[in-house]
């Protein structure tokens, strides 16, 4: 029993206190299960991103873990949670409850009449996936090989390693890639921090749970944009993916930073459909890459591109006069993540082993690599979950039939997808691994991570009969 509070208590404290603060951000939305599920995902990312920045810093100001860091921290989030509700009475009752929207929804009567079977379907889909990866977790309380040999590890140095616990950085475990960021260690060791205890069952709550945060992450971005019922589809693809629901129970890092990227994207792709300005929306973009950077080195390059992408967005979707301040809210997100991962790469870490490659020249005039490389991941892709991303594609493609495309979200989600899909191809290039070995063991986890901003995007692609009357509407008047 005392595992589960922990758990419960390590997860369910710094969500809580996020919640008041990411439901003013998206309060020109209206009410509806996607807005709750989207608000309950973004909320869960960032208070464990947050949460877990803040006990990596007290544990190095420590040189280790505070004895009393659980009752600081808990009232600490207590307060905070406290300041937001406050924060969001005050502006209801200065501005009433009436909600602008920005967008708008298809129609009602443009909905499927066997919605209500859908939305059960969805319940079951999740009820099945749940007790899935419990059962999977029951059977492999420890996890698979990277959470034995990476992520647990680490959790078990920043809880019990009390003064010595940068021991974690030494060369004489490199195989343990020591230069990986911690948010999903110091998440670990946290829950451990409140149980008293180096619970397997914490560990596998914690993978568990980031995996459904990126299922609910993917049905309310394509709600709020599309409709329900597109986004109850569009999380059944997601989680009722076998290889999806593994990594679920495998405590690896993959799934985390996998909800961290369609997070971000998903908040991008916010702002260029419905015309999104406010403030706390670009905080939590910026909060959501910085903990990308914070979560694994992939998230690193995602921070980067998804900065750039932004940047874009911002030229040409939001107001000049409002373009500075949205500048500055994304840095102010964004900026811990970034900060705290590169004082650890710089200041505790040894160098990554990807960078000890010796003939990176002869790598990259190698054809036959280049073809190696490029059938595999092909091959991988397309067999990915028993060809679930084929048919995400497909489902897509049929829900856009007499409809008008969304080329331009497309086109966003594509571009940002496509730069990490590259940036991967380049580090099996110039890997100084063996190849094969490589493929073999990190090409399907790397898809893992795109998997869900890939049938985001898909589902985006479609656009409602109402959308298509709005669109229209706005042309001819600015015409």
């Amino acid at each position: 029993m005392i595992e589960l509070f922990g758990l419960v208590w390590a997860l369910g404290l710094p969500s809580v206190a996020a919640l008041p603060f990411v439901s003013r951000a998206l309060a020109s939305y209206e009410r509806s299960l996607c807005k709750s599920l989207l608000i309950i995902a973004i909320a869960f990312g960032t208070g464990i991103g947050l949460t877990s920045i803040a006990a990596f810093v007290a544990l190095w100001i420590n040189n280790g873990m505070p004895q009393h860091h659980g009752m600081i921290e808990s009232v600490g989030l207590l307060l905070i949670f406290a300041v937001g509700m406050l924060l969001n009475r005050r502006r209801t009752l200065s501005t009433g409850t009436h909600i602008i929207e920005s967008y708008c929804h298809i129609d009602e009567r443009d909905q499927p009449s066997w919605r209500p079977y859908l939305t059960g379907a969805f319940v079951v889909t999740i009820a099945l996936a749940l007790a899935t990866m419990i059962a999977m977790s029951d059977a492999a309380p420890n996890g698979r090989w990277d959470a034995w040999c990476i992520w647990n590890l680490r959790a078990r140095f920043l809880f019990l390693g009390g003064d010595g616990w940068q021991r974690m950085f030494d060369q004489a475990i490199n195989w343990s890639h020591p230069d990986y960021p911690l948010l999903l260690p110091m998440t670990i060791a946290r829950g451990w921090h409140y149980a008293g205890t180096a619970s397997t069952t914490i560990a596998s709550g914690v993978s568990i749970a980031f995996a459904l945060a990126g299922t609910f992450a993917v049905v309310g971005v394509v709600g709020i944009l599309r409709s329900q019922t597109m986004g109850m589809l569009a999380g059944m693809l997601i989680i009722g993916s076998k290889y999806f629901i593994r990594h679920g129970a495998y405590q690896y890092a993959d799934t985390p930073l996998a909800l961290y990227f369609v997070l971000a994207l998903g908040l991008v792709l916010l702002v260029v459909e419905s015309k999104q300005q406010r403030i706390g929306v670009f905080l939590l973009l910026g909060m959501t890459c910085g903990h990308a950077a914070w979560t694994k080195n992939e998230g690193l390059l995602f921070a980067i591109f998804c900065s750039v992408l932004f940047g874009v967005v911002a030229l040409r979707q939001i107001e000049a006069a409002l373009r500075l301040r949205s500048y500055g809210a994304f840095a102010l997100g964004v900026l811990p993540g970034i900060i705290i991962t590169l004082f650890m790469k710089m200041l505790l870490a040894p160098r990554n082993d990807l960078m000890s490659s010796q003939d990176q020249f002869a790598q990259l005039t190698d054809i036959d690599r280049y073809a190696k490389i490029a059938a595999y991941l092909s091959r991988s892709t397309l067999s990915f979950g028993e060809g679930v991303i084929i048919l995400s594609i497909t489902l897509a493609g049929l829900l856009c039939v007499g409809r008008r495309r969304a080329w331009r979200t497309f086109g966003y989600g594509v571009m940002l997808i496509g730069a990490m899909a590259v940036t991967y191809f380049l580090v099996f290039l110039l890997t100084p691994h063996d190849l094969d070995w490589h493929l073999t063991t990190a090409a399907t986890r790397l898809i893992l991570q795109l998997f869900p901003c890939v049938v985001l995007v898909a589902m985006l692609l479609p656009r409602g009969p109402r959308q298509a009357r709005l669109d229209a509407g706005e042309s001819s008047n600015s015409a």
